[in-house]
């Protein structure tokens, strides 16, 4: 199982200063939904927060956007400065259908800043093609 890291684009922009500082240390600073992801039968499962029909989402994108920039991925984790200002570590930001935008981090890595954010892009597009078939 993965772990994510959720928010909307409202919860992330509406975050304070404190917040978002706090946010390169550990991402549950600034994303305050978190649980287990998963794809099955047509439905992106976050659990503890939303299940989504593939049908619902109208583009997936990796990329840093004014309401998670650069600066949130990469700094200082638990265990000391990280890795993670050098590494991708762009958002998988889901566009749904009704004009939410939703914003995963995927198993990051505390040390190294890495995510699973890649994987899921490429699996989610694939289902989300597949279903449009």
């Amino acid at each position: 199982m993965s772990k994510y890291y959720g928010a909307t684009e409202s919860e992330l922009l509406s975050a304070g200063a404190l917040r978002r500082t706090f946010s390169s240390v550990n991402p549950a600073g600034l994303f305050p939904h978190q649980g287990e992801i998963q794809l099955a039968e047509g439905e992106l499962h976050l659990t503890g927060w939303r299940r989504l029909p593939l049908a619902a989402i109208r583009q997936v994108r990796l990329e840093f956007t004014e309401a998670y920039r650069r600066v949130h991925a990469g700094g200082i984790g638990p265990e000391g400065p990280n890795l993670s200002f050098f590494a991708r570590g762009e958002p998988l930001v889901l566009d749904l259908e009704d004009g939410e935008r939703i914003y995963l981090i995927v198993d990051r890595n505390p040390i190294t800043g890495r995510t699973r954010n890649r994987e899921w892009y490429d699996v989610l597009r694939a289902s989300i093609d597949a279903t449009g078939d």
